[in-house]
């Protein structure tokens, strides 16, 4: 059932980093456990004179950050909409199980699916995209 596939996630479910869209130069990296999410900005600044900000943090649990539309707004303006709705999601529990399996499992699954079906999958995301492309799966 759910409980034991979710036994299987790693503790850090998704990862993003990225700069502000200009002018601001800030920098911000967003991560998103099992159990919390941590965001955390640097303050950019070209000013000499300025002394280097150490990060903001902020942590919270999946829970409070569902209600956070404040963090909402920030996930949105720098890592755009759909990725705010898959964070949403992850949060909630709807978890992406099959890119998040081994690869050698993927592989074996693979092996099934005819040439037409691959093509498809290779259209879903990164992951699968780099997997149906690999050499020995269009061996066999």
């Amino acid at each position: 059932g759910k409980a034991s596939m979710t036994s299987l996630l790693q503790d850090k479910l998704y990862e993003l980093h990225s700069q502000a869209p200009s002018p601001s130069k800030d920098f911000h990296h967003f991560t998103l456990t099992r159990t919390e999410v941590i965001w955390r900005s640097w303050r950019i600044s070209l000013r000499p004179n300025q002394e280097n900000i150490f990060p903001k943090e902020v942590r919270q649990p999946h829970s409070d950050f569902l209600l956070n539309e404040q963090l909402h707004k920030q996930v949105q303006n720098i890592f755009g909409n759909k990725m705010l709705e898959y964070t949403l999601n992850l949060c909630q529990g709807c978890y992406d199980f099959l890119p998040r399996m081994p690869d050698n499992l993927i592989m074996h699954i693979l092996s099934f699916l005819n040439a037409n079906d691959i093509r498809q999958l290779s259209k879903t995301c990164k992951k699968f995209q780099q997997l149906c492309s690999r050499e020995d799966l269009w061996e066999s």
